[in-house]
């Protein structure tokens, strides 16, 4: 397995994190993104959805506005996700995403309770008002918006054996 960690907004890929998803999924690209450069924000869609094709990427993890392009990307390639308190329509909107409602990739989004950079609100009303509430699963954590290293092995551990199953299904 391979997977593509995307950071947040005015962070980095840290490496204790990038450590701990390399001995979950194996192989594991992080680049360092600068939300604030427009040129590339602009482009960025395309170009780690290249990267997920060239790659061969099987699972995509994000946080915050990391968290919401590695939802859009989970959908445009049906593979499984990992998505921490995604930024759904927060600061920026010239991303080019394109949303494909039609996927059956699993996808898990985790929400702190307490965020209070973005309201756990949105998520659900982004999901509901796109029709696609029932085809995610959610899981709450009584966080804020920070993500820490046991939550993220937590959940990483579970869609990685979200996804074992399915393989071990498909084989039979």
């Amino acid at each position: 397995m391979k997977a593509l960690y995307i950071h947040g907004f005015q962070s980095s890929p840290l490496p204790v994190k990038v450590a701990a998803l390399e001995e979950i999924f194996g192989e594991v690209i992080a680049p360092h993104i600068d939300w604030e450069d427009d040129t590339r924000r602009q482009g960025l869609f395309q170009e780690l959805n290249e990267v997920i094709k060239s790659e061969g990427i099987t699972h995509v993890i994000g946080s915050s506005m990391g968290g919401q392009m590695a939802f859009y990307l989970a959908t445009r390639n049906n593979i499984d996700a990992l998505c921490f308190n995604p930024a759904f329509g927060v600061r920026y909107d010239d991303f080019g995403y394109e949303l494909n409602k039609d996927f059956d990739s699993n996808i898990l989004i985790v929400l702190g309770k307490n965020d209070d950079v973005v309201d756990p609100e949105r998520s659900y009303e982004f999901l509901r008002s796109n029709g696609i509430y029932n085809k995610v699963e959610f899981a709450v954590e009584n966080m804020g918006h920070q993500i820490s290293l046991p939550v993220l092995i937590k959940h990483a551990i579970f869609t990685r054996k979200w996804t074992d199953v399915e393989q071990k299904n498909k084989n039979v």
